[in-house]
């Protein structure tokens, strides 16, 4: 969005804002902008944003990891489609030191997610995370980049890299209770 609009922009939405709080017989006191930190807004008029909260994160835990990626399968397979990896055949092995994931790869769609147990006297794993770290890369919060900064421990082999990140991009995320 080119900083040449964006006032323009504020102005509509604080009437439009305005003209809803007065059908509630409420008053304005803030617009809140709930897009993310990395939307381009920020970047192109930061002093027309005087507050920003940081990103929320949950709290995210998965009972159950291949059924869960077996169920997202659809999404992983068109991420895949609209990268340099598109139409990958083989198998993705995830350690998470203590247990692990193999995912299976047939001409670019995800054909089996299983449990893995990484062996005791090797590496074979592609890529490695310490426990519950991977579930910040499935569910978006961090990138690949960001989690091998913080966690010395993250390891993925350069040619496993690609598939990763086309798999499990950095991505907005806003949770929100939507009422009736």
């Amino acid at each position: 969005m080119a900083r040449a609009v964006l006032p323009t922009v504020l102005r509509a939405l604080k009437a439009l804002g305005e003209a809803e709080a007065r059908r509630q017989g409420r008053e304005v006191t803030l617009l809140y902008f709930g897009f993310g930190s990395e939307h381009p807004a920020f970047s192109a008029a930061p002093d027309l944003f005087p507050i920003s909260r940081p990103t929320y994160a949950w709290y995210m835990r998965v009972a159950d990891l291949p059924a869960f990626l077996r169920q997202i399968a659809p999404a992983l397979d068109a991420r895949l489609a609209a990268s340099p990896c598109a139409g990958y055949t083989g198998e993705l092995l995830i350690s998470q030191f203590t247990g692990g994931l193999r995912l299976v790869f047939e001409k670019g769609r995800l054909s089996a997610v299983e449990p893995w147990q990484p062996p005791q006297d090797g590496d074979d794993a592609r890529a490695n995370f310490p426990p519950l770290v991977f579930l910040q890369l499935l569910f978006g919060l961090r990138s690949l980049a960001e989690l091998r900064a913080a966690f010395p421990d993250c390891a993925v082999k350069d040619e496993t890299r690609p598939l990763v990140e086309a798999l499990f991009p950095k991505q907005f995320s806003n949770v929100m209770a939507v009422g009736g």
